[in-house]
């Protein structure tokens, strides 16, 4: 499967990238910890936002912690995902993410569910 990957340096270009995009993605795969702007922040104002809302995002993180999940949750994250520490982990991971989500882009919503 081939993907055309747009990355953002920190929370705000990313925004800034989702909001002045000609296309939509079909994924947005966000991380917690990020410059200028955290993903807590970037899900919100996503989520928040009436353009952008309907774009499926991943939290794609190294946090375990469940209060970070709940937050991700409620804030209307339609998945959340640990980043495997190894490379051989990581490609698998991608690779698990990819089928799931973009081989059903044009699918229906997916939640992820409060722990």
């Amino acid at each position: 499967m081939q993907c055309a990957v747009s990355v953002a340096r920190d929370g705000q270009e990313a925004l800034e990238l989702l909001r002045h995009t000609e296309h939509l993605p079909d994924l947005v795969l966000l991380d917690l910890n990020m410059p200028r702007m955290t993903g807590h922040e970037v899900l919100r104002a996503v989520k928040g936002d009436a353009a952008l809302r309907e774009v499926p995002v991943v939290v794609f993180t190294t946090s375990s912690e469940p209060s970070d999940r709940a937050t991700c949750a409620a804030a209307g994250a339609d998945d959340y995902i640990l980043k495997p520490s190894e490379f051989e982990d990581l490609i698998e991971t991608l690779n698990a993410l990819g089928r799931r989500w973009l081989a059903t882009a044009s699918g229906g919503t997916r939640r992820l569910a409060s722990p």
